[in-house]
């Protein structure tokens, strides 16, 4: 099969979106899928530098076409247009077409699925689901209004849907007129990256959290605390500097910023690196619509794998994965019930071998390689049913 994956953006290196996406390309050219990811030009970055940094190696199956959007004028002034890039996108399309080197349009872009839609390829597109637009951080109901519309046209018109929590399956289905076959497909993680050497020794008393600090994600709760874990010390990789800065004034005001340390978003290999040497990983989610219902937290996967002990929020989108087997799980949003959670696996040493090696084992069903052939296999079905429906016949009846 021949995909072809537009993901209009640039690849910064520091986006879990970005970690997803090629994950997923990637896992499918494993399978034998023939992948073109179609990226956004970014100056100075090739698809070797890509790979490297991800610690993926190259693959045959994967090709990697830059289409441009951005006019770089100087370090910190860029300008973006994305209608050039979706310009680009279709005559791309159209040649390959032409060639017969696309069976199927695969995006996690809503406005790129629009488009597609709305250029009649006649190619069958899928589109893989990761929240629901429209329930955001919209500041205006015209905003809201453009959105949703969005939402259902791609919804009521796609091929096929990937989503990637039941709930959001769930939701999708109630509120949006679906009328192609809807597969969950969770995040993943690559195995052979995290699991740490025999003689890696993790420090009893470091929490780590990875990833974006938007307020959904609970970094606020995990830092206040602190204030009960005197013993404890909390290290966080992620953020923008502005998003730093805010948390330090938080833990400045709670008296903790001793023992919290943050490095802002670091490479691949030094997250990797670190991972290890925390004893406790954390995800202190909130209680919003995006959190409750719709996540799949790369970190989740990533903590499973390395081994570490897991202190989680207790909610819907996080007891997909996680339950009291393999995890401490918490109220949201409760510094103190999550501090209780954290001295509670200092009180409890076989419960933390337990519930460790329970994680190992599960998170060996998500790993990226098998999400892919799961995946593949639901795309075959689409590519197969779209030249059914395409054949004389079936447009004559």
């Amino acid at each position: 099969m021949k995909i072809f994956y537009p993901y209009p953006e640039e690849f910064t290196l520091n986006k879990a979106r970005e970690i997803q996406t090629i994950h997923t390309c990637h896992a499918l050219a494993r399978q034998g899928c023939e992948v073109v990811l179609g990226a956004a030009r970014r100056p100075g970055l090739n698809e070797h530098a890509i790979l490297d940094y991800f610690r993926l190696a190259p693959h045959p199956n994967l090709k990697f076409v830059f289409l441009p959007r951005y006019l770089h004028f100087t370090w910190d002034v860029v300008i973006s247009f994305q209608t050039l890039f979706l310009h680009r996108l279709r005559e791309y399309v159209r040649d390959a077409q032409r060639e017969n080197r696309i069976d199927l349009i695969y995006t996690r872009h809503l406005k790129v699925a629009e488009f597609c839609l709305k250029s009649r390829f006649r190619l069958p597109l899928v589109f893989e689901s990761h929240e629901v637009f429209s329930l955001g951080q919209v500041d205006s109901p015209l905003k809201f209004r453009r959105l949703f519309d969005q939402e259902q046209f791609v919804y009521s018109r796609v091929n096929g849907l990937v989503t990637i929590s039941d709930h959001l399956k769930d939701y999708l289905r109630q509120h949006f007129p679906l009328r192609a076959p809807v597969l969950r497909a969770s995040d993943g993680v690559a195995l052979d990256l995290f699991s740490a050497p025999e003689n890696t020794q993790a420090d009893p008393n470091l929490i780590i959290y990875t990833g974006s600090l938007y307020g959904w994600k609970g970094v606020d709760t995990v830092i206040k605390a602190m204030r009960y874990l005197p013993e404890k010390r909390l290290l966080i990789l992620g953020g923008t500097p502005r998003e730093i800065a805010k948390k330090q004034r938080l833990a400045a005001s709670w008296k903790v910023s001793d023992r919290c340390v943050f490095r802002g978003y670091v490479s691949r290999a030094e997250l990797i690196r670190t991972l290890r040497q925390a004893a406790i990983g954390v995800l202190p989610n909130h209680r919003e619509e995006i959190s409750e219902r719709f996540t799949s937290p790369l970190k989740l996967f990533e903590y499973m794998a390395a081994g570490k002990i897991i202190v989680a929020s207790d909610l819907p989108s996080i007891r997909e994965i996680l339950d009291e087997e393999v995890a401490w799980l918490c109220p949201p949003a409760s510094p103190k019930s999550l501090a209780e959670a954290i001295r509670a696996t200092d009180r409890d040493p076989e419960a933390v071998k337990r519930k460790t090696e329970a994680a190992r084992a599960r998170v060996h069903d998500f790993s990226w390689d098998r999400r892919a052939r799961t995946v593949l296999s639901f795309l075959e079905g689409i590519v197969c049913d779209y030249a059914a429906a395409s054949t004389p016949q079936a447009r004559a009846a």
